[in-house]
């Protein structure tokens, strides 16, 4: 006969199951057609929400064609599109939000793990598994959940009460009565009212006018980035922020949700609990294009490609990298782990040296090992290289858009890593925060080679796409169209 490999259960654990195994008989058939009734739910609004997309997307062409053709100049028209598609959004969030709480309502809740041990308590006094089962679920709570949809107010009509009011200059106000809330400017919302129901609002239009999936960028003071951004939390909104504490008030938001939660099956075994790790807040999902710094391009290029970044043509002076998968995201993630002398003492790496040419202090060198980035001989890693692009292409954007730099710690010198080194070498005056635009310009003109390599695979690429594009039907051109533009949409703040 062939032995089990499994361990043989001790006295107390065998008595754990037992208790446990009484109690599912109670209140496991419960607990299963609640949780059948929740699942069909999520799943027909889920079904509504991809058809409500749709249409939704297809309507933003019609009607903004329809202003356009009435004179309505286009961001006008793109403000008042993006407002009735945000209220017809808000009508199916508390639709669905009434119908949940009713249907909350109407499922029978199982006997709580709790209530059952209490009993099990009086039952057997001085039981010491049964104390201890007591104890555990002092610390984590199964039941929790489910009282999140009945504890927490239903949402609220806010957009209703709004107007859109013109103001020239491609400017939309939207107005509550003769005070306006916030102000549609082309790539920003500007708020001019800070109570959590107008911010709310805000962020409801901020949902279909920007990009979402890359997530929105809260910029202002800090008292109103972490109360957006809770809110934005309890909305499930991404964010691009990096600050600590706009993170932990995200954070704090999302597990605020209100939502309809089924009934989790208590565990009566030991081992070590936690919330799963969700992307939530990650500027960018998939492969993603990035600006590189002209002078790292020609002086890192080869290093830069080894990595598995490729060159791609540019816009401009500009030169461009593509990151395949989720690497941004990754290397975004990674910068926010980071302590800031850490990051500021990593961020002025020579890729052309094989350890990078950092001076390090220990506990930098221990955290960038640990985290992956280095290896122990101090080579720099391609999750490392990843990270210091990814800087790199915001420092860059934020001399075009300055909303960027609140994404850097307080002190910290914002200059790209090249800049850096050219600064140590002394190329680059302490109080010049970048080259000039001749020498990008010259930089740029050197590195063609690098851009030339690419042009011609990209236009046969775009050759392909073009034969591919004119075979669709007009309503999906436009509707691509669309969603191109809207990718360029993704600020949002003061």
């Amino acid at each position: 006969m062939q032995e089990s490999n499994q361990p043989a259960l001790t006295a107390e654990q065998q008595r754990r199951i037992e208790i446990f195994e009484r109690y599912n008989q109670v209140a496991g058939p419960v607990r299963d057609a609640r949780n059948q009734a929740i699942e069909a739910f999520e799943l027909e609004w889920r079904e509504k929400s991809v058809q409500l997309f749709h249409a939704q997307e297809q309507r933003r062409v019609e009607l903004t064609e329809e202003m356009t053709a009435k004179g309505i100049s286009g961001p006008v028209a793109m403000s008042t599109v993006v407002f009735q598609i945000a209220r017809e959004t808000e009508d199916r969030l508390i639709e669905k939000d009434g119908l949940a709480r009713k249907l909350d309502e109407s499922l029978t809740l199982p006997k709580r793990w709790r209530e059952f041990l209490e009993e099990e308590a009086q039952r057997l006094p001085g039981d010491p598994v049964i104390a201890t089962l007591l104890q555990e679920h002092s610390a984590l709570d199964h039941d929790a959940g489910i009282d999140g949809l009945r504890k927490s107010p239903p949402p609220e009509r806010l957009l209703s009460e709004l107007s859109l009011v013109d103001d020239g200059k491609g400017v939309t106000s939207f107005k509550r009565g003769m005070t306006t809330v916030f102000r549609d400017v082309g790539q920003r919302l500007d708020v001019q009212r800070v109570d959590n129901r107008d911010i709310e609002a805000a962020l409801r239009v901020a949902a279909q006018k920007f990009d979402t999936d890359k997530g929105l960028l809260l910029t202002g003071d800090t008292a109103f980035k972490a109360c957006a951004a809770e809110i934005a939390g309890r909305m499930g909104l991404k964010l691009r922020n990096t600050e600590p504490e706009v993170l932990a008030a995200w954070e704090k938001g999302r597990q605020q949700q209100a939502q309809i939660m089924p009934s989790i099956q208590p565990s009566v075994e030991r081992g070590i609990a936690g919330d799963v790790r969700e992307p939530g807040m990650d500027r960018a999902r998939g492969e993603q294009i990035l600006v590189v710094d002209p002078g790292a391009a020609k002086a890192w290029g080869n290093q830069i490609e080894a990595s598995g970044a490729e060159f791609v043509a540019g816009v401009g002076n500009q030169i461009h990298i593509k990151l395949p998968g989720d690497r941004t995201e990754e290397a975004l993630a990674a910068w926010r782990g980071l302590p800031h002398e850490t990051m500021q003492a990593f961020a002025r790496a020579d890729l052309s040296k094989p350890d990078g040419g950092l001076n390090l202090e220990d506990k930098d060198r221990r955290v960038l090992v640990e985290r992956q980035m280095i290896k122990e001989d101090g080579s720099i890693t391609p999750a490392g290289m990843d990270v210091i692009l990814v800087r790199d292409d915001h420092v860059l954007r934020s001399r075009q858009q300055p909303e960027l730099k609140q994404v850097f710690a307080p002190g910290a010198e914002i200059k790209t890593s090249h800049e850096f080194v050219r600064q140590a070498q002394g190329d680059l005056a302490a109080g010049q925060t970048h080259a000039t635009g001749q020498e990008q310009t010259e930089k740029a003109k050197e590195f063609a080679q690098v851009k030339e390599r690419t042009q011609e695979r990209e236009s046969e690429q775009q050759r392909d796409d073009k034969r591919e594009t004119e075979r669709e039907p007009e309503a999906v051109q436009k509707l691509r169209k669309r969603t191109r533009s809207r990718e360029q949409d993704v600020d949002f703040g003061l």
